[in-house]
């Protein structure tokens, strides 16, 4: 075998091992991007399973909120068993079920963000704005 052979073999391996790399990657890129989309529809469902939950406990009493996520599988209002949730959700993107009520009415909320904070921040609190109260588009 001549020498400029076997260096074309082996550039020509070289080049392959590198297509495939980029393919790999490029799937990796994929499969992330899909699984981020999977969390957040699971998100979005259990988000909606909370508000229908919260506006059926609003509708059937004295119109008040619950006072914690575990009032929802249980009603303490009412001397018999009612639910409006069959159980607490937990959170797909962080993995806990760490949630946060807020109450009504009051504009922009400061809401405690439960997932861990690289060390050396702040562990505060961040605003969130209500999409309610957002301006309406076309007035501005």
């Amino acid at each position: 075998m001549n020498p400029r052979e076997a260096g074309f073999t082996y550039l020509t391996v070289l080049f392959a091992i590198a297509f495939m790399g980029l393919g790999l990657a490029l799937t990796g890129e994929v499969w992330h991007t899909a699984l981020t989309r999977d969390r957040e529809m699971q998100l979005l469902y259990a988000g909606n399973q909370y508000r229908r939950a919260i506006e059926r406990y609003y509708v059937s009493g004295p119109r008040q909120f619950p006072g914690t996520l575990e009032d929802l599988l249980k009603d303490p209002r009412k001397p018999g068993t009612e639910r409006y949730l069959r159980k607490l959700y937990f959170d797909p993107l962080t993995g806990k079920s760490e949630w946060g009520l807020v109450p009504p009415g009051t504009g922009t909320q400061q809401i405690p963000v439960p997932q861990q904070l690289p060390p050396g921040t702040n562990p505060g609190t961040q605003q969130i704005p209500i999409p309610q109260q957002l301006p309406a588009q076309g007035t501005m």
